[in-house]
């Protein structure tokens, strides 16, 4: 019986491929344990932060609006329009620039009785200020 033995070149290459070809798959699969995960921790991470941001945009929101409402419940002019006295009220606070300078889409003013005395709705891609629909102010009453 006859052996074949392989020449040492051969051998050599069979053993220096079987061994990059090892340390290929070695470090692809070592990159996809530790390089993924860390992915998603900064994906988890940035989501996290944008929802924060969020969050913070409602809440500067909401602090803008209860500061408007304060400022313009407190006037004398809002005052006397609520009381019947002063009728040029909307024309001389409530118009386009107003609107747009103060960033607020709608206004609703009520008497100290609850009773909805006014509503305006200003459209910023129109440009234009019409009443806002009774269907939405019933959802907004709801509240």
């Amino acid at each position: 019986m006859k052996r074949r033995f392989l020449s040492i070149r051969y051998n050599a290459i069979l053993h220096l491929a079987t061994m990059f070809l090892a340390i290929i798959i070695i470090v692809f699969f070592a990159m996809r344990i530790f390089a993924f995960r860390g992915a998603e921790k900064l994906d988890k991470d940035q989501a996290i932060l944008q929802v924060q941001r969020i969050i913070d945009g409602i809440i500067f929101t909401t602090e803008h609006m209860k500061l408007t409402a304060s400022d313009w419940s407190q006037w004398d002019e809002t005052f006397e329009y609520v009381e019947g006295t002063n009728p040029t009220y909307i024309e001389e606070n409530l118009y386009l620039e107003a609107f747009e300078s103060i960033d607020i889409d709608a206004v609703m003013i009520y008497n100290l009785s609850n009773v909805l005395i006014h509503h305006v709705l200003f459209d910023f891609d129109a440009e234009t200020l019409s009443l806002i629909p009774s269907s939405m102010l019933e959802n907004i009453e709801t509240l």
